[in-house]
């Protein structure tokens, strides 16, 4: 798989560490479960888990309420961990 830049590979791979962290912690279901109970498309957890693709708002904010939080919370941890400076675009 081609990424665009680094910083795009580190983003998606700290949403993922972040998103499976807060998905152990709130829930004992499997990704197949939360997969199947909340309408998402098969393997879209595992593949947000592994930094496999550019997840969309709408399936960050179906992922959060499949467990119960706020999709701000994802956001937020993300923007701690990766800290101040984290940039996409390169000046």
């Amino acid at each position: 798989m081609q990424h665009k830049n680094k910083n795009s590979l580190i983003l998606r791979e700290n949403l993922g560490l972040i998103y499976k962290e807060l998905r152990l912690k709130a829930t004992n279901k499997t990704r197949s479960k939360i997969e199947d109970e909340f309408d998402l498309a098969k393997s879209t957890i595992a593949r947000v888990e592994n930094a496999q693709f550019d997840c969309k708002l709408i399936t960050l904010w179906k992922m959060a309420e499949a467990i119960n939080i706020k999709p701000s919370k994802i956001i937020s941890a993300l923007e701690e961990k990766l800290g101040d400076n984290f940039k996409l675009i390169d000046e």
